[in-house]
């Protein structure tokens, strides 16, 4: 040994080597391309001690409260080292569709305020619930709507 530390290498369940997995991985996702519609986004692969995932980051991402730079990444996304080509791309989409979710759950303002923000806490939203009532039709103009739907069909109660 020369005393140098050197990398740990981690294992998939047929004990060999993670590596070129994450490897292929990053191959794959290498072919993705987000085209300018999300500017500076990035799809990352790397491990959790021994489970591959991908997360996307946008490391010019701004504050959505404050105005300031601040990097972000989102949820990680974890691999199967048994994942087709078409798995691992659909997940990639499904990452970056979430994330343009998260973004757009945060602009979207209400009265000036994010009313579904995705970082509100979810004790906070148990109380408000159990607090707060519903907004709903009144019990007469859901039946009214439900008779209408029966007399002249979806498509032309949907738009009157």
């Amino acid at each position: 040994m020369s005393g140098q530390p050197t990398e740990p290498v981690f294992y998939h369940s047929n004990r060999s080597p993670i590596g070129p997995v994450v490897e292929r991985f990053k191959t794959i996702l290498a072919d993705v391309s987000l085209c300018g519609i999300i500017g500076g986004w990035q799809i990352k692969v790397a491990l959790d001690g021994p489970r591959p995932y991908l997360q996307v980051h946008d490391p010019a991402g701004v504050c959505n409260v404050t105005g300031t730079p601040l990097p972000w990444a989102g949820r990680k996304w974890f691999l199967s080292p048994h994942m087709t080509r078409t798995e691992i791309v659909q997940t990639a989409f499904k990452a970056v569709s979430t994330a343009l979710e998260h973004e757009m759950r945060e602009g979207f303002l209400f009265r000036g305020e994010s009313v579904f923000d995705p970082h509100l806490d979810v004790d906070t939203l148990v109380e408000m619930r159990r607090k707060v009532p519903l907004d709903a039709r009144p019990t007469t103009d859901r039946q009214s709507a439900a008779a209408s739907a029966v007399e002249t069909g979806p498509m032309e109660t949907a738009v009157r």
